[in-house]
């Protein structure tokens, strides 16, 4: 709403006006849904107790001793992060961007599975929706959010190649529509296998929409992750140093997919959010998100990844996700194949829980490594630049930056 007003009434102003430009909007968006979230917060708290308090299910009897001081906790907090992200998507976002759309499709939708998810617990006996369903029921918003993406991508060169270790870039046309549904997917439902414990998915989320948010704002003025890093060391290199300290001259740095910033402004706003839920879901939580927030999360990183052709940081990024829903696979498979257990327990966490680890301890610990996966990320997008590597999920395409991501 804000972009169209100012394209209404600012006709005047010159085209790199600040406010047009996504970064200053992702910013505003981010202070806007801290704020909601943290000054909300009696009257969402007392709704969602008033309603929507934690049954304990899970089947393992030693899981349910060491959580039961758990019972009754209010739930369905993800609500709240999608309310506060609708928002600030509506006001400050350009929703005539098929990004755009695409943000908004995965995470409402994504957010309606996983409220039905946690609406069974709660009015029913049964431990929430099976696996299968869930998955089906996400088909729907998944595969219209890899269309907006493939509808966008498609008509840009290189717009639909992947890059292979040892094979190099593939072109996948049409097939590039089942890897976006795919990741889309297989995002979403990790971080819902990771939120087991107190801020354990909300801080990895976090790390993660860190991680691609500066990934994407470099890429709009055209910096190298360590120009960017010079710069907030000292500001002042920008202005005395110009052209060298900017990027703007030789090859370019990061250039994201074109219209592919625009989704900064759902990054930062979904940080936002999330950092402002943390506050009351740290150890001890006063409130869960609910697969509601954790699958709509999921979906949200998916389609900032494959908006801007980042689908290997988002692997490497999120390393903790890839890790817990490996566990599960791997535990569902040496059952079936030879009857035992592989892990105490899966997902990962629980295997440390049950191995005697406070489960603050347990928290701590996945949240370093959130840290140092995004860290990797960082350096191996840094690396990539420095190579001069080809292709468009790392971006070393050496056009000129222009002044806007959109």
């Amino acid at each position: 709403m804000l972009v169209w007003l100012l394209e209404l009434f600012a006709a005047g102003k010159p085209a790199e006006w600040a406010w047009r430009q996504p970064a200053p909007r992702a910013l505003t968006a981010a202070w806007l849904c801290l704020c909601a979230t943290v000054g909300l917060a009696p009257c969402w708290l007392a709704w969602l107790a008033t309603y929507f308090r934690e049954p304990l299910k899970t089947p393992c009897a030693a899981l349910r001793e060491l959580h039961r001081s758990k019972t009754h906790t209010p739930t369905m907090g993800g609500l709240i992060i999608v309310g506060a992200l609708l928002a600030a998507l509506l006001l400050l976002s350009d929703l005539r961007s098929p990004l755009v759309q695409a943000t908004l499709c995965a995470t409402l939708g994504l957010a309606a599975v996983g409220a039905a998810d946690d609406l069974c617990k709660l009015r029913r006996t049964c431990n929430g929706l099976r696996p299968l369903p869930k998955l089906l029921l996400g088909l729907p918003s998944a595969g219209l959010s890899a269309w907006l993406i493939y509808v966008q991508h498609r008509a840009e060169p290189g717009g639909l190649a992947l890059w292979l270790p040892w094979v190099g870039e593939v072109d996948l046309g049409a097939a590039y529509l089942l890897l976006a549904v795919l990741v889309i997917l297989c995002s979403a439902h990790a971080v819902n296998l990771t939120d087991g414990l107190d801020g354990l998915a909300g801080g990895c989320v976090l790390m993660v929409l860190l991680c691609l948010g500066l990934v994407v704002w470099c890429g709009g003025q055209g910096w190298s992750l360590a120009t960017a890093w010079a710069w907030l060391e000292d500001p002042r290199q920008l202005w005395n140093h110009g052209e060298a300290a900017g990027g703007m001259a030789g090859p370019a740095g990061l250039v994201p997919f074109p219209g592919g910033g625009e989704t900064l402004v759902a990054a930062g706003a979904a940080a936002g959010a999330v950092a402002g839920f943390l506050w009351f879901n740290r150890h001890p939580a006063r409130v869960f998100m609910g697969d509601t927030g954790s699958l709509s999360l999921g979906g949200l990183l998916a389609v900032l990844a494959l908006a801007n052709r980042l689908e290997w940081l988002l692997l490497v990024a999120g390393g903790v996700f890839v890790a817990e829903a490996g566990s599960v696979v791997v535990q569902l498979c040496i059952r079936r194949l030879w009857g035992k257990r592989w892990l105490r327990c899966a997902p990962l966490h629980h295997h440390f829980e049950l191995g005697g680890w406070p489960e603050t301890r347990v928290v701590r610990r996945f949240w370093m490594a959130a840290v140092l996966c995004a860290a990797a990320a960082l350096g191996l997008t840094q690396a990539a630049w420095q190579s001069g590597a080809e292709g468009p999920h790392v971006v070393a395409r050496h056009a000129p930056p222009g002044p806007s991501l959109r």
